[in-house]
């Protein structure tokens, strides 16, 4: 079972930015404000002409802070995007997140530079291309940056901003420093990068219908299948009859090669220390009772798994960035209030702006 991990760190994301994500047709009309773009007119409560933000090195004026929030909005949008921009202080995080972008961007060359716009001017020329034939996707667009406040161009200078960003991190660590962490991590955790193959069955405590199953019940199911597979029996019809992993009940139970890290701890533990070839005893864990196998493990050299260190690197660096290093920075922060929820006598809330 794979490991449910929720990380409360904002991760980056490298903006291998591809003509798809152009082409996301987002039905936004209704959405942000009603009063439409235009240089004077506020959008989410930001006026354009604002200094949103001071800090050491520059400023960011509410246009600008405008252009970066609708043109993340429109590469990034999905279902959830509406709740995380309700999120207290999401404006706050967006700008600390642009004012990372710029510092960080300082450090891109010519030739990134050259490079980023080239190929953003590429994007966007292939774009309109599509929007002359597709009035449907046009009409769609216009609203979407009309309600955002923002403009083809500064859908084209986030291109640029986030190749310069991407192509800057993706440079900042040498082999050496890479190789260092990696033996970092190994001196801290010999099983940081273990993968193994194994196969299961998971018996849940909610089972096909839907009904509960007390641990008791689901044990026993375990201890079945598990008779079973000692006694010879096929994992791939044992899975098929007794498993509840979506994810491994039609193919015998395996997972193949897989880095146990991404596993549940109890899971993993026993992935790491049960013998190889026999059939252990069920074990519980949040998802139900499972019996395992472990048909192998193996330890991955540095060259597999650089690529995930230097990811991890950036990862830590860039939050650090974002949540650490720029609030030292800033020195004034000129944001509308939040919208704030309410609460009357009936316990129902509604939100009202804050004064």
């Amino acid at each position: 079972m794979r490991q449910n991990n929720q990380s409360s760190r904002r991760r980056i994301r490298l903006l291998a930015i591809g003509l798809s994500l152009l082409l996301a047709v987002l039905a936004l009309a209704s959405c942000g404000n009603d009063e439409g773009a235009g240089e004077d007119v506020s959008v989410g409560g930001i006026h354009p002409a604002d200094i949103v933000a001071k800090y050491d090195g520059g400023e960011v004026t509410g246009k600008q802070l405008i252009a970066y929030l609708g043109a993340r909005k429109y590469f990034y949008f999905d279902e959830m995007y509406a709740f995380y921009e309700m999120l207290p202080n999401y404006k706050e995080s967006m700008l600390q997140e642009l004012i990372a972008n710029r510092i960080i961007t300082k450090d891109a060359g010519e030739d990134i530079i050259k490079t980023s716009k080239e190929t953003a001017a590429a994007m966007m020329d292939s774009l309109q291309d599509i929007l002359k034939e597709n009035e449907d996707f046009k009409t769609t667009l216009d609203s979407f940056l009309s309600t955002e406040g923002i403009t083809m161009q500064d859908l084209e200078d986030f291109i640029v901003l986030s190749y310069n960003l991407q192509a800057v991190l993706e440079n900042k660590y040498t082999d050496e420093e890479i190789r260092a962490k990696y033996e970092e991590i190994r001196k801290e955790d010999e099983n940081a990068f273990l993968r193994a193959t194994v196969r299961h069955v998971l018996v849940s405590l909610t089972d096909a219908e839907g009904n509960e199953r007390t641990e008791q019940e689901a044990l026993k199911r375990a201890q079945e299948a598990q008779v079973k597979l000692k006694n010879g029996g096929d994992w791939t019809t044992i899975a098929k009859e007794y498993s509840d992993d979506p994810g491994s009940s039609q193919n015998g139970g395996k997972y193949e090669d897989y880095p146990v890290s991404g596993w549940v701890d109890e899971f993993k533990q026993h992935a790491i220390e049960q013998p190889i070839g026999e059939v252990g005893e069920p074990f519980l864990t949040a998802y139900g009772y499972h019996v395992m196998v472990v048909e192998d493990r193996r330890q991955p050299d540095f060259e597999e798994v650089k690529e995930q260190v230097r990811n991890g690197m950036i990862d830590e660096y860039y939050t650090n960035m974002v949540e650490v290093e720029v609030p030292k920075l800033v020195t004034e922060i000129n944001l509308p209030a939040e919208e704030q929820e309410t609460t009357d006598g009936t316990g129902e809330g509604n939100a009202e702006a804050a004064e």
